[in-house]
């Protein structure tokens, strides 16, 4: 990972110039969501079943949720973007496959994640790297106004080095979230 890319635990970690405009795209799995710890919470809970059918009911019940990161940060952040410059934007950039829309609103508000329609998400569909996939779909350039701040959020050094290489005057920031405790189901 390039020494350039900061890590980051929260959102409160990312920084612009308040004066300037800023675009911020966020990675959304294991940056914003999280399922590993209620895949190991579906684990614990269901292992303690001694049905083997009841436990694989209970382990499928569960693996599927999703929880926060760090949702009081991205909520500041959403609040410092709001009293900040009127065309401040918070996107989501995505690996997941676009048919995954209406699941993709559905966990992010299922963790407290308010007015999910307001959100731009982008989808790649793991279809190229995130710098690729905003070079040619979403500026579809290298050439980015100098007017406006961009910064780049994900937990992926592949995406983090394709954005920072393409595009080094974004900022990116690796996100790297440690679970503050464990808590069973």
């Amino acid at each position: 990972m390039s020494s350039s890319i900061p890590t980051i635990s929260s959102f409160h970690q990312i920084t612009w110039d308040p004066q300037q405009p800023v675009t911020i795209f966020c990675d959304i799995d294991d940056t914003v969501l999280s399922d590993r710890h209620s895949l190991e919470n579906a684990f614990l809970t269901a292992q303690n079943e001694p049905d083997e059918i009841k436990r694989l009911e209970i382990y499928f019940r569960l693996m599927g949720k999703h929880e926060a990161t760090d949702l009081e940060g991205f909520l500041a952040l959403r609040e410092r973007l709001k009293a900040g410059a009127p065309t401040n934007e918070l996107c989501f950039l995505t690996a997941r496959g676009m048919e995954s829309h209406p699941e993709t609103k559905e966990h992010l508000r299922s963790v407290g994640i308010p007015d999910v329609e307001s959100y731009r998400i982008f989808y790649t569909n793991n279809w190229c790297e995130k710098g690729v996939y905003l070079r040619d779909t979403i500026f579809g350039s290298t050439a980015l106004p100098s007017s406006i701040q961009y910064i780049f959020v994900d937990d992926n050094e592949l995406h983090l080095q394709s954005v920072h290489t393409i595009f080094p005057q974004i900022q990116c920031y690796r996100f790297c979230y440690t679970r503050k405790s464990q808590h069973r189901i």
